[in-house]
């Protein structure tokens, strides 16, 4: 959004806030089916392509030794965090497998279902459900990465158009 000012970009900001709240549903159910077992293997599948994706791209920054510049230390902190939020997601899809569905409970006037915890596979089902405390600050980490690495461009002149390859 380089060339408009702080009026177009409040605009735009109120604009996307406006149409993101219009598009808020009623009801959110935290439960997501993969659909039969087919589902379950791509989903898995991209799991651990992800997590040597990553675990390839950390190599690569340890090995040219970019983890000199902040920028690099930073993307490799959210590469690594996100190959443990894969690990961690791929292992929560392995413990559900084993949850019976008796385990969701509805409630007498509720319409979430609550989750019953009987057993050490309900109880780790419930902490491997909570990846986003590895996703979120792996993200955070990713993109202040990824903002660090287009200023230092930007700096450079190597981020204009017709600027040096």
């Amino acid at each position: 959004m380089k060339g408009t000012g702080r009026v177009g970009k409040t605009i735009v900001f109120a604009w996307t806030t406006l149409c993101t709240l219009a598009a808020v549903p009623q009801t959110a159910f935290a439960f997501q089916a993969h659909g039969g077992p087919e589902g379950l293997y791509v989903h898995q599948g991209a799991h651990l392509f992800l997590i040597l994706s990553l675990i390839i791209f950390l190599f690569n920054i340890r090995r040219s030794r970019l983890e000199a510049e902040k920028a690099w230390r930073l993307l490799s902190a959210g590469a690594l965090l996100l190959t443990l939020w894969n690990t961690w997601a791929f292992a929560g899809h392995v413990v559900e497998t084993f949850i019976p569905e008796s385990m969701l409970v509805v409630l007498p006037d509720r319409i979430v279902p609550s989750f019953q915890v009987n057993s050490w596979r309900e109880a780790a089902y419930y902490v491997l459900k909570m990846d986003h405390l590895l996703c979120l600050p792996a993200l955070i980490f990713f993109c202040a990465g990824l903002r660090k690495l287009h200023s230092s461009f930007q700096e450079n002149g190597t981020g204009k158009k017709g600027g040096r390859p």
